[in-house]
């Protein structure tokens, strides 16, 4: 079970005064980076929480190509699984710092799918 967070619930335990770190977000737990009683530098990440309410999505598309994809339009996502007559979901291109991967010569775009209605559960296959 993955644990879902308000911005209101995190606490450090064993921190001098009894800190609470306040979240600018709700979300989902995606990970904790340090173990109880770790000592941590300034500015290391402790968690990590991810909201779920927007998905954003990483389209990888090779280099040659990636500048052809008319980011005006809205891309077309299905759910892995999804059966053949459901009809698909758009997503809204997100201009975002371009992420090269060398190695597979593509460059990720990435866009953002509405998900109010939790249809997509983080980490859940």
């Amino acid at each position: 079970m993955i644990p879902r967070v308000r911005s209101s619930d995190v606490t450090i335990r064993r921190v001098p005064s009894g800190r609470t770190i306040a979240l600018p977000v709700a979300g989902v737990l995606q990970s904790i980076d340090v173990a109880a009683g770790e000592t941590v530098a300034a500015g290391q990440a402790l968690f990590r929480v991810v909201q779920i309410d927007r998905v954003w999505i990483r389209v990888p598309v090779h280099v040659g190509h990636w500048r052809q994809v008319d980011t005006a339009q809205d891309a077309s996502v299905a759910q892995y699984g999804q059966r053949p007559d459901a009809p698909p979901c758009a997503a809204q291109y997100v201009s975002a710092p371009p992420s090269p991967d060398p190695a597979a010569t593509t460059m990720d775009l990435c866009y953002q799918w509405a998900n109010e209605d939790g249809r997509l559960c983080y980490g859940i296959p």
